[in-house]
């Protein structure tokens, strides 16, 4: 077996920044030490919209970027709409293309970390089938916790061939939370043996505990995009629950964008909510940390979530959180450090927070921090990614 020195790791993520995935590249910085080199090759799906005649020279080009610890290697793949059988063979084959093109610059990897069976995992069976290169995936897609009938939808049938194949030949399958377990051991029914679980990390070095006092009016903060899978509208139901038996004590900040803001904004008009709900839209992370430093508690009331980094953000900050039963959540929350409701479910979000704002005094922001650090922090995730490689290997 080969030792740390010696590991070299290709990452293949299924999405890439600016498009999301901002975990994959702090993932990658955190695994790229102690001598393990790390490469990412990234194929970023890109809107044709912004494909124009001043940019049609650099439109598919190989950019390479340093960062800090590890290699970037990203291409853009134009997206076709409204064909996602198309895009997903189209963007495969570019792949693969792209990998041969580092395998003769670079050379061939000891194993391959696949961010996500679709379509990463995908990508690494086949680089697995023509190369003998072992992979393991890394789950992140909420769909598994195929909870409701939204996230059902997402699970398309003509997916689930592919699955089978990735995941059957995978030699590790790491999902970020046990929520995503089930669907996947129906996939694959042999896989017990090569499934765990393994967190998403957090910087906790960079949400820290705030200095400053809190702001004088009890404050929940909550973040996430505008779209249905986050539960917004259960959270304005339940706050207006709120505000009546306990009027003018508590604000609310929603932070984040999305197709259902004017929606959400008419809700609260309607609830008279206007002067105690705040609409602060996109938030980068220093913008996250100081609402986060200004509120008293956490809430998100999602309908599936695959983990929920936000919450871990949160406590990392001391925050205590309410999340709803929606999958990922259910692995880290406990009474310590805050607490769980049913999914839309406005009366019991209700009266969970009223809950927060009598009790508030019974949580310990510094246990709640420290909790985060133990269990979440870059250095304890990289930790367990080591040992999985060294099993691999």
């Amino acid at each position: 077996m080969k030792s740390d020195l010696q590991i070299k790791v290709l990452v293949i993520p299924s999405w890439y920044p600016p498009n999301g995935g901002y975990f994959f590249k702090e993932h990658s910085g955190a695994l790229a030490v102690n001598g393990i080199k790390v490469d990412v090759l990234a194929g970023v799906h890109t809107s044709l919209k912004s494909l124009t005649p001043s940019n049609l020279f650099n439109a598919f080009r190989t950019n390479k970027n340093s960062e800090g610890t590890f290699n970037e290697f990203e291409r853009k793949y134009w997206i076709i709409p409204l064909f996602e059988k198309l895009n997903f063979a189209a963007w495969t084959a570019m792949m693969m293309q792209f990998f041969r093109w580092y395998l003769k610059r670079y050379g061939k990897p000891d194993v391959i970390i696949a961010h996500s069976a679709i379509w990463a995992g995908w990508v690494a069976k086949q680089i697995r089938e023509k190369y003998k290169i072992p992979f393991l995936i890394v789950e992140h897609r909420s769909r598994f916790v195929y909870n409701t009938p939204e996230a059902r939808a997402l699970f398309k049938p003509w997916y689930v061939p592919y699955l089978k194949k990735a995941y059957g030949m995978a030699s590790k399958i790491v999902t970020v939370s046990d929520s995503l377990q089930p669907k996947i051991k129906e996939l694959v029914p042999n896989c017990n043996d090569k499934i765990t679980s393994i967190p998403n990390m957090v910087d906790t070095d960079f949400f820290c505990m705030a200095s400053a006092p809190f702001s004088e009016k009890f404050t929940f903060f909550s973040l996430g995009s505008l779209e249905n899978v986050k539960g917004m509208d259960t959270l304005i139901e339940a706050f207006r629950i709120v505000n009546e038996k306990m009027p003018g004590h508590c604000r609310l900040i929603i932070g984040g964008k999305g197709s259902q803001l004017k929606i959400l904004q008419r809700l609260a008009a309607k609830n008279n909510l206007n002067n105690f709900i705040s609409f602060v839209g996109q938030l980068d992370r220093h913008e996250v940390r100081r609402q986060m430093h200004r509120a008293h508690a956490f809430v998100l009331a999602s309908r599936y979530e695959a983990f929920g980094v936000v919450f871990i953000e949160a406590m990392s900050c001391g925050l205590p959180v309410i999340g709803s039963s929606s999958g990922g959540p259910h692995d880290f929350v406990n009474k310590k450090v805050g607490m769980m409701v049913p999914i839309q479910h406005p009366a019991g979000l209700a009266e969970a927070m009223i809950r927060m704002v009598q009790q508030y005094s019974f949580f310990n922001r510094d246990f709640i921090r420290q909790y985060a650090i133990s269990n979440f922090s870059k250095e304890t995730i990289a930790n367990k990614y080591f040992k999985i490689l060294k099993e691999i290997l």
